[in-house]
């Protein structure tokens, strides 16, 4: 005896299946546009930029100034990812912060030591602005 026919089994399938797509659409308006850029220098937010979500490359420059003299750094943002281009050797005498490639997630951070500097991506949108990740009793 069968309890559900070929039929009902493709019914099934298609509530399921329609039943979901308005979630997949709200998490992606969600996620588009809401992110930023956020610089900081020698502990300071000094600079704050939109995260391009396009496929065409954005780049953002902005001052670094180490021992008095102001160098030029440059950050190039695409398809809602960052990262920041070789600093002067001057200013940065290893690679490692241009070797960190792109970051796209909050948890990610491009630093380069010598400038003080940490790129960092932040969510506008976020519902709270705690810095307390997770409490463990």
């Amino acid at each position: 005896m069968k309890f559900l026919t070929r039929g009902d089994k493709i019914l099934i399938i298609l509530i399921l299946i329609l039943s979901s797509l308005p979630l997949l659409t709200l998490r992606d308006s969600m996620a588009a546009g809401s992110k930023q850029i956020i610089v900081n220098i020698d502990g300071e937010v000094k600079h704050e930029f939109l995260l391009n979500e396009k496929a065409e490359s954005v780049y953002y420059t902005f001052d670094v100034v180490k021992e008095g003299v102001t160098y030029q750094a440059k950050l190039e943002t695409k398809e809602g990812r960052v990262r920041l281009l070789r600093l002067p050797e001057e200013v940065a005498p290893l690679s490692i912060h241009s070797d960190t490639g792109w970051i796209d997630k909050p948890h990610q951070m491009i630093v380069a030591l010598p400038a003080k500097l940490i790129v960092t991506v932040e969510d506008s949108q976020a519902e709270s602005e705690s810095d307390i990740d997770i409490i463990s009793y």
